[in-house]
């Protein structure tokens, strides 16, 4: 395998949709945060890479529109080095070329330009890449007639597009890893306090109700055409007080009650289409996130966010 080829073998790394944030800044521009889409798709037997970069930014209404569009090629060539060819929506094309390094845990691609063309204000750009397991980070600085120095412009944290099949198997599989730990559990210690910090674990299973039928709310807000209002403050005393009306019940009850909790959740999404799990979907503009990033921390990176505290007390009991 040549260097050619073992370059472009790295970059098929990048093939999917990746979705998420961004920041832009700059000393002449007002600080913002955006929503991006970065697709790469791999050309067959061409050593590339096309990608699309599609953002939308906020108004001062509070409603999203489209902003910022890019889209080219990230190359290969037959030294090893990396190009990324770039056509923007404003007019200006750049050529940027650098070199792709990788350790144990990371891939990072370093672009300097060579070529910046049909923007007149503009002087260099640079562009990093990093991908760490499935989350893709990068920065694009720039200098301009106004600001010789290379500065900071755009900066994002993207992960990879979670269709519908796969969130339904990631809440499945989330929710059973934690089943399976409580079922190591003596029956008469479920209800018992100081289980998970102050929490039992009958106390654990009610916040998650809390968490879940917040999320659902704002899902079926969204396929409603609507954008539920989530006050941070409020919503850690309505869990508060989820804790707290539980207590008196038996633990089967509230862990029948989470079982229905759940398969709300798994419902709301076995009956959206798969168009609604676009990026820039109605629902996904209402919900100011994908679908996934919506449900993902109030469901299953939620579980998994409690285990470490229960599989050490597990362990201290030595079951």
């Amino acid at each position: 395998m040549d260097a050619q080829e073992k370059t472009y073998e790295r970059l098929l790394l990048l093939e999917d949709v990746w979705t998420g944030q961004g920041r832009a800044e700059y000393p002449t521009i007002p600080t913002f945060n955006y929503r991006e889409a970065l697709t790469f798709q791999a050309i067959p037997g061409q050593p590339r890479l096309f990608f699309m970069q599609r953002t939308q930014k906020k108004t001062d209404t509070a409603s999203w529109v489209e902003s910022h569009w890019e889209n080219g090629f990230l190359r290969a060539l037959p030294n090893g080095a990396v190009e990324w060819l770039d056509a923007q929506n404003g007019g200006r094309v750049e050529v940027l070329r650098g070199t792709l390094q990788e350790t144990d845990n990371e891939l990072v691609l370093d672009f300097k330009s060579t070529l910046v063309a049909n923007d007149a204000r503009m002087g260099e750009t640079a562009r990093q890449l990093v991908l760490r397991e499935d989350v893709l980070s990068y920065t694009m600085q720039m200098s301009m007639t106004h600001t010789p120095a290379i500065t900071l412009h755009l900066s994002g944290n993207l992960t990879r597009f979670v269709d519908k099949q796969e969130l339904l198997k990631r809440l499945e599989t989330g929710r059973t890893q934690f089943l399976e730990l409580i079922a190591r559990i003596p029956a008469s210690q479920l209800d018992a306090p100081n289980t998970i910090g102050d929490w039992s674990v009958k106390d654990l299973l009610a916040h998650f109700i809390a968490y879940e039928q917040r999320a659902l709310e704002g899902l079926d807000a969204a396929t409603r055409g609507e954008r539920a209002v989530m006050d941070s403050a409020s919503s850690d005393e309505d869990d508060a007080r989820a804790v707290q009306a539980r207590r008196g019940r038996s633990f089967d009850d509230v862990r029948g009650e989470w079982d229905t909790s759940f398969a709300q959740i798994s419902a709301a999404v076995q009956v959206l289409d798969e168009a609604e799990f676009e990026p820039f979907s109605p629902v996904c503009v209402l919900l100011e996130d994908t679908i996934d990033g919506a449900l993902a921390n109030h469901t299953y990176e939620h579980y998994h966010e409690h285990r470490p505290a229960l599989e050490a007390w597990l362990q201290a009991q030595h079951l």
